[in-house]
């Protein structure tokens, strides 16, 4: 990439830190108007198929045949059905070990069906997985639950060795992350701001980016793009952002395709842009946190915005994604978690919603991720 911007005029960076967020928060809807926070969702999504289809392929095969495997998921399928109720970390270990079985009974059929071609064990296993996915949604839903116990199921659900595993991949790209902050913001007005990144994406996608070191160069980049952003928050509120989120995601498709060879794999482009999306949402649930705080609340279009952002990181990670975040960056998502009844409250204030109107979001959530599994 040709383009590389020149980090020139700069100003430091907002605080990002758990200790730094207020007592606010918001709510579910998104708007066009501000960046597609999302906008490489499509990394979230190919590096959750990636580690699914890892953890297939490194399952023991604990089962010869698939009638054994099928039989085994129907005997932990009677083992939920028969609890009345579980305390919440009995429960998330319970999920873990819910799908370290699914991936062994997954894999048992996989190979099995190679040899029996006319045998459909398949479905009987779609059929008790979901009956399994409805018992864990009893359990979880029968009672009130916290933004908190959310992520410590979406966590603590996830198989420990799993998590370790991501832990150690993730360590090994931290400096680079960790480097980004080092970089301090453009000193731009709203508009130049919007201009400059809107050049950039442009730029990028005439160029192309075509290996590893340019695709570190975009990282890097755009990084400090966004976070100069970010500092124009509550001033963009009535911008869209329709054409940058756009153009987000076209350059997140070139970061992918520039991988894919000895040097570069494309599972380590996918786990840098897991990471820079997990930084990215929580840069802003943190910069709506300390907006709302500070009372930077312009209009009831920025308060739904924000109300998107905070849900956002909540709603986006799973327990893969979780794996990979930093201490600080846990503890940030686990702050976000606690202040976001009190910013619900404030929010919602603004916009002139009726509060019990997203007191059951956890419940959303959790339903939504016991779903997915």
């Amino acid at each position: 990439m040709n383009n590389k911007i020149e980090l020139g005029k700069h100003v430091k960076s907002r605080s990002l830190n758990a200790g730094s967020l207020p007592s606010m928060a918001g709510k579910q809807k998104s708007n066009s108007k501000f960046p597609g926070l999302l906008s490489a969702g499509c990394a979230i999504a190919a590096f959750s198929l990636l580690t699914a289809s890892c953890s297939q392929e490194n399952a023991c095969p604990h089962f010869e045949t698939s009638g054994e495997a099928v039989t085994a998921y129907r005997e932990h399928l009677s083992d939920v059905q028969h609890a009345e109720s579980m305390e919440w970390e009995k429960l998330a270990a319970s999920v873990a070990s819910w799908q370290e079985l699914r991936d062994s009974v997954s894999a048992a059929l996989q190979r099995d069906t190679l040899c029996r071609t006319h045998d459909y064990p398949e479905e009987t296993f779609r059929a008790v997985h979901r009956s399994i996915a409805a018992e864990y949604e009893r359990l979880a839903l029968a009672k009130s639950r916290t933004y908190r116990e959310v992520l410590c199921l979406k966590e603590q659900g996830t198989p420990a060795a799993r998590r370790e595993d991501l832990r150690l991949q993730s360590e090994k790209l931290q400096p680079f992350f960790a480097s980004l902050d080092t970089i301090p913001l453009y000193k731009d007005t709203p508009e130049q701001a919007l201009a400059r990144y809107d050049r950039f994406l442009s730029a990028t996608l005439e160029h192309g980016i075509a290996d590893k070191g340019q695709f570190l160069d975009y990282l890097r980049n755009e990084d400090a793009l966004f976070r100069s952003y970010l500092a124009h928050l509550p001033e963009l509120a009535g911008t869209s952002m329709a054409g940058i989120t756009d153009k987000t995601e076209r350059c997140c498709l070139l970061a992918v395709q520039s991988a894919g060879k000895p040097s570069f794999a494309v599972g380590e482009a996918v786990r840098y842009l897991t990471m820079r999306t997990n930084r990215r949402l929580l840069q802003n649930a943190a910069a709506c946190m300390e907006d709302i705080g500070c009372g930077r609340m312009k209009s009831p279009e920025q308060a739904q915005a924000y109300l998107w952002m905070l849900m956002q990181p909540l709603m986006g990670m799973d327990g893969n994604g979780m794996a990979m975040l930093s201490q600080e960056q846990k503890k940030t998502l686990y702050g976000l978690a606690d202040n976001m009844p009190a910013a619900i409250d404030r929010l919602c204030d603004v916009l002139g919603y009726d509060k019990e109107r997203l007191e059951e979001m956890p419940m959303l959530m959790l339903k939504i991720h016991l779903a997915t599994l």
